[in-house]
């Protein structure tokens, strides 16, 4: 039967957590219409042993794939090079999805023609406690323009949100920065950008662990790799850069509102307290590197509404020679805005 949807599986040392991920995909029905690619990325645990398990048990549904060692960017691009799916998805080893839903899904993707389908999800702790539901409330029963999308103005896309038409990935030749963590931002950039149509499936179909020991997202773990996240934002600038005159007004739109978040990112982990491990020659770097790659990028916060937070980062390129200047202008401004003096325009 053909499938419907592929689901890739990135796996590095996941024996805790593999299992309870492979399970959530085993559905009553539609089995047959799903792809599943476990991509072992030359794990030293048992990962691949569970893996072999599945695919024995489910041989229809279950690949497993064993490789080298190249991190998550290399599992993603090897998932694309196999899957004959018609739609892609990224399923992180350690995360899962609600089975019931998913049964749905599949049903719901059987009746689509779209380049993008946009899913809502739950970020959930190791009880299986519910801490945030990411709710898009997009239209739906009906398929839209990325254009709408881009005009609800959703201020951060989510990997685990997102299932793109695998011939649209693969027309774009995309392929994911390998060697290095951090990289599923690029599954929510370019590819997204290129979209013309898209449709919401209105329930909750991913479950995001966070709270893991080791995450790539514990503060211990991304103060040593920061670098990792700063070459994958820096990445996408890259992509922007090459892309921006090729993709839609509404693409070029959406690649400008998510560089921002991007690039703001990066200078407020530096300069907010409690970073002090992060070097501020590594953002004087950075500032540099963003300028001679692109001007419109530099200044892309020059043209957002002044929050505080834009401002300070604008404050910061006046005083980036001068680090005590702008911690002293900083610690001025906050004491005055507590005050109920506004020292800059909203």
């Amino acid at each position: 039967m053909e499938k419907i949807l592929t689901v890739v599986i990135p796996t590095y040392n996941m024996e805790k957590y593999l299992d309870k991920c492979l399970t959530s995909l085993i559905m009553p029905e539609n089995m047959d219409e799903l792809e599943v690619l476990i991509v072992n990325d030359g794990s030293k645990d048992s990962s691949l042993q569970i893996a072999l398990k599945y695919e024995k048990l489910y041989p229809q549904t279950f690949i497993a794939i064993d490789k080298k060692n190249g991190n998550y960017g290399s599992c993603i691009n090897k998932g694309l090079e196999k899957a004959t799916g018609k739609y892609f998805k990224v399923l992180d080893a350690d995360d899962s999805f609600n089975t019931e839903n998913l049964c749905e899904y599949i049903k719901f993707l059987r009746k689509l023609d779209v380049d993008l389908v946009m899913s809502d999800f739950m970020i959930v702790d190791q009880s299986n406690d519910i801490n945030t539901t990411i709710d898009y409330k997009l239209p739906v029963n009906i398929v839209f323009s990325f254009e709408y999308l881009v005009k609800k103005n959703v201020p951060y896309m989510w990997m685990h949100a997102v299932t793109h038409r695998t011939e649209k990935m693969r027309n774009i030749n995309y392929f994911q920065q390998e060697g290095i963590s951090y990289t599923d931002k690029e599954f929510v950039f370019y590819p997204m950008a290129v979209s013309k149509t898209v449709a919401y499936f209105p329930k909750v179909l991913y479950l995001y662990l966070m709270g893991r020991e080791g995450q790539t997202i514990d503060d211990n773990v991304w103060i040593k790799n920061y670098w990792m996240e700063v070459k994958a934002i820096m990445k996408l600038l890259i992509d922007y850069k090459e892309h921006k005159n090729e993709v839609s007004t509404e693409g070029l739109q959406f690649m400008q509102q998510q560089a921002t978040l991007y690039i703001s990112s990066i200078y407020h982990r530096h300069l907010q307290s409690g970073r002090k491990k992060l070097s501020i020659n590594q953002l004087i770097d950075f500032d540099k590197w963003l300028k001679s790659l692109d001007e419109d990028l530099y200044h892309c916060m020059d043209k957002e509404k002044e929050t505080a937070e834009f401002y300070f980062i604008k404050e910061w390129r006046k005083y980036k020679n001068n680090m005590k200047g702008y911690l002293i202008h900083r610690f001025i401004h906050r004491i005055s805005y507590h005050l109920g003096i506004r020292s800059h325009k909203k």
